[in-house]
């Protein structure tokens, strides 16, 4: 394991993934220094030191009902079964291949888990599904021969051809993935809420559980709705005059609460790495790196899209970083920004709300700008939507969970 000094941050590199050795260069940690293994706990801020918005913004959250928010429409596309209202669900014992090309194509990260009485029991997500696959694949692969030291596209793409036709394959649910993908209680914890419930308690689930998205369920146990960490994002964005003070905070009276680890890919690094690095770290993103550290783009689970609603370029997992990113660009132009969203020190909560809401962005880089390189953006931090639920309700007295790493 090698490492390296730049600026005030350290560079871990860790080793490939097997097999990979000769071309992928694999992802990295980037660290304030030093070792860390939670957030620094910060207690509840004193009454006296609130912005006078506090108690006005907790009124309003408390007072909104989670009923009120709706699931955006479906393209109409693709035939999606709808257990209740306009969600859109998969069964528990429909086909992998099935629910990915519903997943792409309705350009959704994640969808509810029905059983036969169509009662809400999870839920499943890309990246499940594209690492359960790779999984399955590698088995397959093993168990044939066809495992090589240096990775061959031509030859991955045949081997995928032949793989994709096997009822191993074709055959596998959603159950097989819900049975068998790893963390499954720390990757998308179950935490449904009903109808009557407030948009604070949703918020409070984010922030502190780290869920991505809470379905809401009717009291039969059937999908009334979701509210995900997108839809609270946009409705902050339409009501910043409520966060006043709040909304004034500079990012860098923000740091202390961000996740203390910036964890980066190389654009040399192989596509599959960096999805395997957001499985075993519980993240849904890196910052694409180059060679000198500067920032040069964003790689999201939202870009499995780039293998195909059918999975038919499967192979372009093992192509580096930047090929699989440029690829998945010229096919999702419109879905896919051009450039990583990137914040300063000084500017504010409500520039961050902005940019994450002007086109459902799920991160914000925070940079800096050096004298000997003053067109290289050098990555300090990351902030999440799942952060700034935690700065909310940090401003607005109560104590934020820290991060465990």
């Amino acid at each position: 394991m090698a490492t390296t000094e730049s600026g005030t941050h350290r560079y871990v590199q860790a080793k490939p993934a097997a097999g990979a050795e000769a071309q992928s260069t694999a992802p990295q940690t980037t660290t304030g220094g030093g070792t860390t293994t939670a957030t620094p706990l910060l207690r509840a801020l004193p009454l006296a030191s609130l912005p006078l918005d506090a108690d006005t913004m907790l009124t309003w959250l408390v007072r909104y009902p989670v009923e009120r928010n709706h699931p955006r429409e479906t393209t109409g596309t693709i035939h999606l079964w709808k257990a209740a209202g306009e969600v859109a669900t998969a069964q528990h014992d429909e086909r992998l291949q099935r629910v990915f090309r519903k997943l792409v194509t309705e350009g959704f990260l994640s969808m509810p888990v029905l059983d036969d009485r169509h009662r809400y029991v999870g839920f499943i997500d890309m990246l499940d599904l594209v690492w359960h696959t790779c999984t399955v694949f590698r088995a397959w692969q093993e168990e044939t021969g066809q495992v090589h030291p240096v990775p061959d596209e031509q030859r991955l793409k045949q081997g995928w051809a032949t793989f994709f036709e096997l009822d191993r394959f074709k055959n596998s649910t959603v159950d097989d993935i819900i049975r068998l993908r790893p963390n499954v209680e720390t990757r998308i914890p179950f935490h449904p809420v009903y109808r009557g419930f407030s948009l604070f308690h949703v918020i409070e689930l984010m922030a502190r559980v780290g869920v991505h998205r809470v379905p809401v369920i009717h009291p039969d146990g059937r999908v009334a709705g979701i509210i995900t960490q997108s839809m609270v994002i946009s409705l902050l964005d339409q009501n910043l005059h409520r966060l006043g003070a709040i909304g004034r905070l500079h990012v860098r009276e923000m740091l202390d609460m961000l996740y203390p680890e910036l964890i980066t890919i190389t654009t040399s690094s192989l596509a599959i790495d960096a999805f395997k690095t957001m499985v075993t770290r519980n993240v849904n993103g890196l910052a694409v790196v180059d060679e000198r550290g500067a920032l040069v783009d964003n790689m999201s689970v939202r870009d499995l899209r780039g293998i195909g609603a059918q999975a038919e370029h499967f192979e372009r997992l093992w192509r580096r970083v930047d090929h699989f990113k440029r690829a998945t660009r010229e096919e999702f132009k419109k879905q896919t920004p051009d450039h990583p969203i990137t914040v300063l020190a000084s500017d504010t909560l409500e520039t961050v709300i902005r940019r994450m809401d002007d086109g459902n962005i799920h991160r914000v880089f925070v940079v800096e700008y050096r004298s000997d390189a003053p067109d290289s953006p050098i990555p300090t931090h990351c902030i999440s939507q799942r952060d700034v639920m935690r700065i909310l309700l940090y401003r607005m007295g109560l104590e934020p969970a820290p991060y465990v790493l």
